[in-house]
């Protein structure tokens, strides 16, 4: 009897796993859109692949808001020309944030998942110090070129005035600073990333959960 029943078992396990779909193919297509969606840097479509708090995770949804408040000084009363530059340097960090993405086969049926191994921009392991020493750089630079226009300003403007005037002239030399040397001297971190998927009402996969190991 104890083998007959063990039988049966095995039987309706065999049985049970022939009827579950397979969603390998759906999963992993989404899975490959939304890799590829990071490693170009459009974090916003990224981002609608994903189950709300996701893109928090994986540090994707703040980015220009980041920069911009790092950066806010020279985006006060800035011209036109040096907004456009600083949406430059956040392209440039959204592309480099991410590289050497590769989508693992290893899609497990049972629990929706499938993970993929990739590098991550670490943007700490350059210190921030490195950007005000060589703003103070190009800012004394230009003083030194532009005093009397400077004085001009300060008379008019007074002292906001004139540092919004030295922060619109250097702001072209620093920003290109930071898409060249400050940001060629940040580090990766390998990372292998495990993504969780859900199937909505309308059949719809998307990313409910990403967990994240070294490596």
């Amino acid at each position: 009897m104890k083998k007959l029943m063990t039988g049966m078992v095995v039987v309706v396990a065999l049985l049970l796993t022939a009827c579950t779909p397979n969603y390998k193919e759906p999963i992993t297509k989404v899975a490959q859109s939304f890799l590829t969606k990071v490693d170009e840097g459009d974090f916003h479509a990224a981002e609608k692949l994903c189950a709300k708090g996701v893109s928090e995770a994986i540090a994707i949804d703040n980015v220009d808001k980041t920069i911009d408040e790092e950066y806010a000084s020279y985006l006060t009363n800035a011209s036109d020309a040096t907004k456009q530059a600083l949406e430059d340097y956040k392209q440039s960090i959204k592309k480099a944030m991410f590289e050497k993405i590769k989508l693992n086969d290893d899609y497990n049926n049972s629990q929706h998942s499938i993970s993929a191994k990739l590098s991550y921009l670490n943007t700490s392991s350059v210190s921030q110090e490195m950007v005000k020493t060589k703003a103070n750089e190009l800012s004394t630079a230009f003083i030194n070129a532009h005093q009397q226009d400077l004085v001009a300003i300060y008379k008019k403007s007074g002292e906001q005035g004139m540092q919004q005037a030295v922060n619109e002239g250097i702001a072209a030399d620093l920003i290109n600073y930071l898409k060249t040397d400050y940001l060629s001297k940040m580090k990766y971190t390998k990372q292998t990333w495990t993504m969780k998927f859900v199937q909505d009402d309308h059949e719809k996969w998307t990313i409910k959960t990403i967990a994240i190991t070294k490596g």
